[in-house]
């Protein structure tokens, strides 16, 4: 997300003598590989959090140290091209709508996007959407 617009100052200095600057929004932009979407300063402001923004750290945190095997398993999802020369594969973001792996090279890395079976209002629903995809990955080859 790209948020475009002016740095000003507020009307009162802190305690400590620093500066109060705030982004006054003019542009909001949401962009992928793929594509580039403005987004409304109305539809930005009235936007719920998402539920797993709290969380987001903790349970990727635990997915990469406890789960490495389920992230692999879930990286079969992917092309195999995809997974061809990939030298680790990590959990990278989480939402409401699925997970996002960071597939790394010798020389790059390229992201996998993995859509959640049915959008997530708790924390608590992640484990099984995750059980989900991992049904759907077990139907295919494991990455080499």
């Amino acid at each position: 997300m790209t948020l475009s617009g002016w740095l000003t100052r507020s009307g009162r200095a802190p305690a400590n003598g620093d500066v109060d600057r705030r982004l006054d929004t003019a542009r909001v932009t949401l962009a992928t590989r793929e594509t580039a979407q403005a987004v409304g300063l109305d539809e930005l402001v009235l936007a719920a959090p998402d539920p797993l923004a709290v969380d987001e750290g903790s349970l990727l945190t635990h997915l990469a140290d406890a789960h490495q095997d389920a992230v692999l398993r879930l990286a079969g999802l992917a092309d195999p091209w995809l997974l061809r020369g990939a030298v680790r594969v990590l959990p990278l973001a989480l939402d409401r709508h699925g997970i996002t792996l960071r597939c790394e090279y010798a020389h790059n890395q390229r992201d996998l996007r993995l859509p959640f079976p049915r959008p997530v209002h708790e924390a608590s629903l992640v484990a099984r959407q995750l059980e989900m995809l991992l049904t759907t990955a077990a139907a295919h080859p494991a990455p080499s």
